[in-house]
C-alpha cells in the first residue's frame, strides 16, 4: 500500500512538473512574440485625426530626420454678411469652409494642432486651420462643422474682449476647449503692433494673456500669433522668456520644416473671402512628410 501511495505521489509531481513547464513555456514564447512585434512593427498612421494624437506609440524607435512641408491657413470671421466692415475678405462664408473640410476629408488629408508640429512623423499628409482674434462667429459658424468633420482647429483669442458685443464668451471657449477639437491659445490681451511696443509693454501683452488662459481656462499656452503680423528679434526674445515655444506669423506661404528653421516666424496663407477652392487645394496638395527611420 505505502508502495502504491509512493508511486502514485511520483506521477502526480510528475505530471504537476510537465503542467508547469508548459505553462511557463507558452508564457516566455508569448514574450517574445511581443517584444519582436513592438521591435519590428513600424508606426502605422491608421487614426491620427481622432481627438488629439495619442501617444501609444512613443516607445517604438525615433525617425533620423523628418522632412515636411505644412500648408497653414490664416482665417478671421465665418459669416455670410460682410455689413460695412472695413475688410470684407476676412470674412470667409461658411459654405466656403464647408466646401474646404469637405475636400479635405475627401483626400484625406489630416488636421493638426501647433504640438503636431513637432511630432509630424504621425502624419502623413498634415494641415493646420488657425483662426485669429476669437471672435463668436467661429463659435456659431465654424465649430459645427469641425464637430460634423471631426476636425481640429486652432482659435487664438485677444483676452481683453473676451464676453464683450460679438466676441466669444468664456462659458463658449470652455465648450469648445471641452470637445476636444478646439486648440485654443493667445493672441494678446490688446491686440496691439507688438513691434511698436517696448519691452515692458511686450511682456505685458504676452504674459498676462497668457495668464488669463491659464487661470480662466487651465490652458497652458505655448503658442503666441502675433497681431496684424507685427513682431521683431525683441518680441521673440520676450516670447521665449515668458515660455511660449511657437510664434506665427502673417506672411504667406506654406511652411517648410528644412526651410522655416526658427519656430517664432512660421508663415500662414491667406485664407480669404475669395479664395476658390481650386487656389485651396492647390496649397493643400503641397502638404507632404518624409520620414528617414
Amino acid at each position: 500500500m505505502n508502495k502504491l501511495n509512493k508511486k502514485s505521489i511520483i506521477i502526480l509531481t510528475t505530471i504537476i512538473v510537465v503542467i508547469v513547464m508548459v505553462v511557463m513555456g507558452v508564457i516566455l514564447f508569448s514574450r517574445k512574440e511581443i517584444n519582436n512585434e513592438q521591435k519590428e512593427t513600424p508606426y502605422i498612421n491608421d487614426n491620427v485625426n481622432d481627438i488629439g494624437v495619442q501617444q501609444k506609440y512613443e516607445e517604438k524607435l525615433k525617425p533620423k530626420s523628418i522632412t515636411a512641408s505644412v500648408p497653414i491657413f490664416m482665417y478671421h470671421f465665418v459669416r455670410d454678411d460682410t455689413g460695412d466692415y472695413e475688410y470684407p475678405e476676412n470674412m470667409v462664408k461658411p459654405e466656403t469652409l464647408r466646401a474646404q473640410l469637405q475636400y479635405i476629408k475627401d483626400n484625406g488629408y489630416e488636421t493638426i494642432y501647433k504640438d503636431d508640429i513637432g511630432r509630424l512623423e504621425y502624419f502623413n499628409k498634415p494641415v493646420w486651420l488657425t483662426f485669429d482674434d476669437g471672435w463668436e462667429d467661429f463659435y456659431l459658424n465654424a465649430f459645427p462643422l469641425f464637430k460634423e468633420y471631426n476636425m481640429k482647429a486652432s482659435y487664438y483669442v485677444i483676452t481683453d474682449l473676451i464676453g464683450t458685443p460679438g466676441y466669444v464668451k468664456l462659458e463658449q471657449l470652455k465648450e469648445m476647449k471641452e470637445s476636444g477639437l478646439i486648440d485654443i491659445q493667445s493672441h494678446t490681451v490688446t491686440h496691439p503692433r507688438l513691434a511698436t511696443l517696448n519691452a515692458s509693454e511686450v511682456y505685458n501683452e504676452l504674459s498676462e494673456s497668457k495668464k488669463f488662459l491659464k487661470e480662466n481656462l487651465e490652458i497652458e499656452s505655448n503658442v503666441i500669433c502675433y497681431p496684424y503680423g507685427s513682431y521683431d528679434d525683441n518680441v521673440i526674445s520676450i516670447s521665449k522668456e515668458v515660455g511660449y515655444q511657437y510664434g506665427l506669423a502673417m506672411s504667406g506661404g506654406v511652411y517648410h520644416s528644412n526651410k522655416h528653421i526658427n519656430v517664432y516666424q512660421i508663415p500662414r496663407i491667406y485664407a480669404n473671402r475669395s479664395m476658390s477652392i481650386d487656389t485651396f487645394a492647390s496649397y493643400i496638395k503641397q502638404s507632404r512628410v518624409y520620414v528617414e527611420w
